[in-house]
């Protein structure tokens, strides 16, 4: 897997662990910096030992979705994103809701997302993208981090990034400025 954040490679400071690894099971604290299924996340959050992070993991679908959004509002430090491919676009309306909620906390996408929906997975809030092996050799890393700066503007309404100002989209720049210049 590569790991990006603003364009540059990162190495990952978590673990992933499966829906079958042994740790999720019994009673032992749990350790370290661990990425737990989305549905397993509750229990192994109340397992962590003192200083152990605990993210959870999932699909943006079902149970898995509620889950992630459950783990999101009680403060997972991170939630990854898994999709199956990049023309699936559950997972930015996921990453959009956690974060309208006030998600504050790292937001992972996994998953084959091609260059061009960089930009549209920062827009939604996601802080890395995971991607599977191989991918970002054959896409270009650099050209992930081209394209997370290529569209400085917006189409949709309301869609203003935090701490900005109004116009909030090319509609309503084009518009006050025909104001501006009939005025």
């Amino acid at each position: 897997m590569t790991l990006l954040r603003d364009g540059a490679v990162l190495a990952d400071d978590y673990e992933t662990l499966a829906a079958d690894d042994p740790r999720l099971e019994g009673d032992a604290p749990l350790t370290g910096a661990l990425i737990v299924p989305a549905e397993a996340w509750a229990a192994a959050s109340a397992r962590a030992a003192e200083g152990a992070q605990i993210g959870a993991w999932g699909h943006a679908e079902g149970a898995e979705a509620a889950a992630l959004e459950a783990a999101a509002a009680a403060g997972a430090p991170i939630l990854k994103l898994c999709f199956p491919a990049y023309n699936d676009g559950r997972f930015f309306s996921l990453a959009r809701r956690v974060r309208a909620a006030g998600y504050a906390g790292i937001l992972r996408a996994h998953g084959p997302l091609i260059p061009d929906q960089a930009f549209f997975a920062a827009r939604v809030g996601f802080d890395e993208i995971e991607l599977p092996e191989g991918m970002a050799e054959r896409a270009g890393v650099e050209n992930y981090a081209q394209a997370a700066r290529a569209a400085a503007g917006r189409y949709q309404w309301g869609f203003a990034e935090r701490g900005e100002d109004a116009p909030v989209s090319i509609l309503a720049a084009r518009h006050a400025e025909r104001l501006r210049r009939a005025g």
